[in-house]
């Protein structure tokens, strides 16, 4: 048993190690080809430990070119360097309609490395499963104690927030049959790596946000959301719980969550005691 988690450790330390590399030459490529603006790049017949070549997909946005190029590994780079296929959006979406066979290759242990949604029409999103969000996502901002107590009512907080992009993420977990209460898991927009989505954090990293800071010290603020629900925070609990990772796009390594109780409010000109 201690010589098949050593094993298992070592393979998984191996696929880390080329997934960086990989991410790197993407790096590298939306660098070098800025005119070519890369909209997806798929790492694709995984086998880390069974043999040094690596696959790797790029699509990219601009006119068709009707073919699919094969770019052998750059013999100046590392080991790892891959093995490159390359096409444009357009031309993939319509051997993805018209011509699968010849596709097929690129859905076998396929990992998504990059994506710009913005980019991919929605066939290539649900073909790769890309996702930016996951369900049931309630997107919103955070209203401290003090700007609620000034008086605002829920039209002009609407109203100054916003315009601006959402500050945090929640996943109800559970809701009372009233729709008093709910608590559930926050999540934050990330742009690094894949590419944006949202993604929870742990109990540590809650540390640095307003929101957190001013409940530590006893004065919970609020959160509004999209479409006008607000609610106050009532406290936060980290919780053990391996079945939230089917609810999250990026399950935490240890299941260890902070869940965040909420209180819905329906009278934004009530003061905040």
């Amino acid at each position: 048993m201690a010589d098949l988690a050593k094993v298992d450790l070592s393979m998984a330390m191996e696929e880390k190690r080329i997934r960086a590399l990989l991410e790197d030459r993407i790096d590298d490529l939306k660098r070098t080809y800025q005119d070519r603006k890369i909209a997806l790049a798929v790492w694709f017949d995984k086998a880390p430990l069974e043999r040094s070549e690596q696959n790797l997909l790029v699509l990219w946005a601009g006119k068709k070119v009707n073919q699919i190029y094969v770019t052998p590994p750059d013999a100046l780079r590392s080991w790892s360097s891959p093995t490159i296929h390359a096409t444009t959006v357009d031309d993939f979406a319509e051997f993805l309609a018209s011509d699968r066979p010849r596709i097929a290759p690129y859905f076998q242990k396929f990992e998504v490395l990059y994506f710009d949604k913005e980019l991919l029409p929605e066939p290539i999103l649900l073909a790769f499963n890309v996702r930016a969000e996951p369900s049931g996502l309630m997107k919103g901002w955070y209203v401290s104690s003090e700007e609620f107590a000034a008086g605002a009512t829920l039209q002009n907080l609407l109203a100054r927030h916003s315009p601006a992009r959402p500050q945090i993420g929640f996943v109800k977990v559970w809701e009372s049959p009233d729709f008093e209460h709910c608590r559930g898991l926050l999540h934050f927009e990330i742009s690094y790596g894949a590419g944006p989505r949202w993604v929870p954090r742990s109990l540590g990293a809650l540390s640095p946000y307003s929101f957190y800071g001013d409940w530590v010290k006893g004065h919970p603020g609020y959160f509004l959301f999209r479409g006008g629900s607000l609610y106050r925070i009532q406290k936060f609990e980290e919780k053990t719980s391996p079945e939230y990772s089917s609810l999250v796009l990026e399950p935490l390594r240890d299941d260890r969550y902070p869940e965040v109780y909420l209180r819905a409010v329906h009278s934004p000109e009530r003061s905040a005691s």
